[in-house]
């Protein structure tokens, strides 16, 4: 009879058992017309080797004599080896359970007494009790393989699924016409099968899904290649080493991802070791979960050191490993923590720039009006307003880093206040001595016009007194010329004295501007400025002139004494030398002090507008 099945099929959809998941492959039939003995040995020993609960399949209630059919079980010691040096008596501990079931079975078994018994005690005592013989039979020999290589043995027996050949003929097309006995049987079958299955385990340790592709990829490769022998302990640690390396790749992932989702979620930068939900937090949550897969895949099928092995490469991964003595470990946490520092950096940075542009902008469009102990207050406020905004472990430096930067700003910025001020109060106190020249320079235009009128008059009088004196001079005698003389003389010593007067006021305005001056000049002593020494120089000048007005209308006052005492025509001659050489010097002066007031004048304008353009 031609197979159904060639090789080995796997159902693509499984079954769940207590969290378990149990796949159902179904392989080629032994003994078939076309199948090679090698090949019989090959679809057992995969099918074997990856199953927890082999069921093997046929028809009615087998006889001891059949059991030389099942030749290709003895073929399995010398198929199979556990370990390398091992041998088949090893086998019971990792082959699977092994379920014998009985098809179309209309007879129930009996015992040798003719009772009826179970299917399973039909098996184990009347097909796999041996002979009894001196010689072991095939039969024996395969018996003992049966039960030597399994663990447990059973024997399940299924009634026919209808008494009619067409439905047997397509039984997938009718299972709606099957004895209601056949469907209570499989549903007992299927329950047993539950009952009974248990994870493929090595050594007591359940194998995953990925543990499971690769052994059975392991026996497939073993099996096809004639100068191989599935070795079963190397095929467990071959795929014992992928699912650790799978496990740690999948517990990697999730603390990665974690970790990005958590910071990607909150948007903003967070603190690392501090307040409610900081870095290390996230990372603690994210690296115990981490571990968690680990021993949630690993720690029932592994070994503790393959465990081991694996939460120190979850470890590395995570925290990193130095490269060099005191070098910063390049771990997925070194990463997120750089990621998060460089995230706080930049918002922090923002949040300063943004609370500075306005102190800028008053500092560079008011100068004038922005005083520095603003500036002072409004930084205060400034760092108060900062630490309440900003976020993440570069709080600190960011700011650390706005002080560096801004100090010499902010000194620069305190100097030219300085300047500002110091400009400015050079500036009044130019206006103020610009006040006081003028000042000076009105009070001697006034008595400078009063003594000129005086002296023009003087001058007059003096010359109308001698054209008539000397008219009279001609025609008068001797007793009336004396009486002339006399009046002249009394007229001279009134000029004198108006003169001696004049040299007084003259005297005393002269005194007086040179203390005015003095004062001044002290005061501008004080600032260093080009402006002040200008004016200062000014205030010397016209110190120096009045100093020599002084002693010139001193000498002129003396000689107008000297010469009173000489004749009346000598007293004219040199009354009228006075009066000329009063008004020679003083125009002489007038215009020398109008000359020096204009110049200070000048001067300190000159010196205010070459300050400004400096200093700008």
């Amino acid at each position: 009879m031609e197979p159904e099945t060639f090789g080995v099929w796997i159902a693509n959809q499984t079954l769940m058992k207590d969290g378990v998941t149990v796949l159902l492959l179904d392989s080629e039939g032994i003994d078939a017309v076309a199948a090679e003995k090698k090949n019989d040995v090959s679809l057992l020993v995969v099918s074997i080797l990856a199953s927890s609960l082999f069921i093997f399949n046929t028809a009615s209630v087998p006889k001891q004599g059949q059991l030389e059919d099942l030749q290709c079980f003895v073929e399995l010691a010398k198929s199979v080896r556990v370990k390398e040096q091992g041998d088949f008596k090893t086998f019971a501990g990792v082959f699977p359970d092994f379920l014998w079931l009985l098809r179309d079975v209309t007879l129930m078994p009996v015992d040798q007494k003719g009772r009826q018994i179970d299917a399973k005690t039909y098996l184990l005592e009347r097909v796999l009790c041996g002979s009894g013989g001196f010689e072991e039979t095939p039969s024996d020999r395969i018996s003992r393989a049966l039960k030597t290589f399994f663990p447990s043995i059973d024997c399940v027996a299924l009634p026919p699924p209808s008494d009619d050949s067409i439905v047997m003929q397509n039984i997938e097309a009718n299972t709606d016409k099957l004895t209601p006995k056949f469907n209570d049987a499989v549903e007992e079958l299927v329950r047993h099968i539950f009952d009974t299955t248990r994870p493929k385990t090595y050594q007591g340790r359940p194998a995953s899904g990925i543990q499971l592709a690769v052994l059975i990829n392991k026996y497939t490769d073993a099996v096809n290649d004639p100068d191989t022998i599935p070795i079963i302990h190397t095929a467990w640690m071959q795929s014992v080493v992928i699912a650790v390396k799978k496990a740690v790749v999948e517990a990697i992932t999730l603390y990665e991802v974690t970790l990005a989702k958590e910071l990607s979620q909150r948007g903003e930068p967070v603190e690392e070791n501090e307040g409610e939900g900081n870095m290390m937090q996230i990372h603690k949550s994210a690296y115990e979960a981490s571990r968690s897969v680990i021993m949630k895949q690993l720690e029932i099928m592994c070994e503790e050191i393959d465990v081991t092995k694996a939460l120190s490469q979850l470890q590395d991964a995570v925290y990193g490993t130095a490269e060099k003595p005191g070098s910063i470990p390049s771990g997925l946490l070194n990463k997120f923590l750089t990621q998060n520092k460089e995230h706080s950096r930049q918002y922090c940075t923002k949040v300063i720039d943004d609370l500075y542009l306005s102190i800028s902008r008053q500092m560079a469009e008011s100068p004038d009006t922005y005083a520095y102990e603003t500036l002072m207050q409004d930084l205060r406020q400034l760092e108060e307003a900062y630490y309440n905004m900003a976020k993440g472990p570069e709080t600190a430096r960011v700011y650390h880093d706005f002080l560096a930067r801004g100090e010499a700003e902010w000194n620069a910025y305190a100097k030219m206040k300085d300047f500002r001020e110091q400009e400015q109060l050079e500036q009044q106190q130019v206006r103020q001595l610009e006040t006081v020249i003028e000042q000076i320079r009105l009070d001697e235009e006034q008595l400078q016009s009063g003594i000129a009128d005086q002296l023009e008059n003087q001058k007059q009088q003096t010359e109308q007194m001698m054209a008539e004196y000397a008219k009279k001079m001609k025609d008068v005698e001797d007793e009336e010329r004396a009486i002339l003389e006399a009046e002249m003389k009394e007229h001279t010593k009134q000029m004198q004295n108006a003169f001696q007067s004049n040299v007084t006021a003259m005297q005393d305005m002269s005194q007086k501007n040179t203390e005015r001056l003095q004062q001044c000049m002290e005061v501008m002593q004080k600032g260093q400025s080009d402006q002040m020494k200008q004016v200062t120089d000014v205030c010397m000048a016209l110190k120096e002139k009045n100093e020599k007005l002084t002693k010139e209308l001193a000498r002129a006052s003396q000689e107008a004494a000297a010469q009173q005492r000489e004749n009346n025509a000598g007293v004219m001659q040199s009354m009228m030398g006075l009066v000329g050489q009063g008004l020679a010097m003083f125009t002489q002066y007038k215009v020398a002090a109008l000359g020096a007031g204009a110049a200070a004048a000048g001067g300190a304008k000159r010196g205010t507008s070459k300050s400004k353009s400096t200093r700008k």
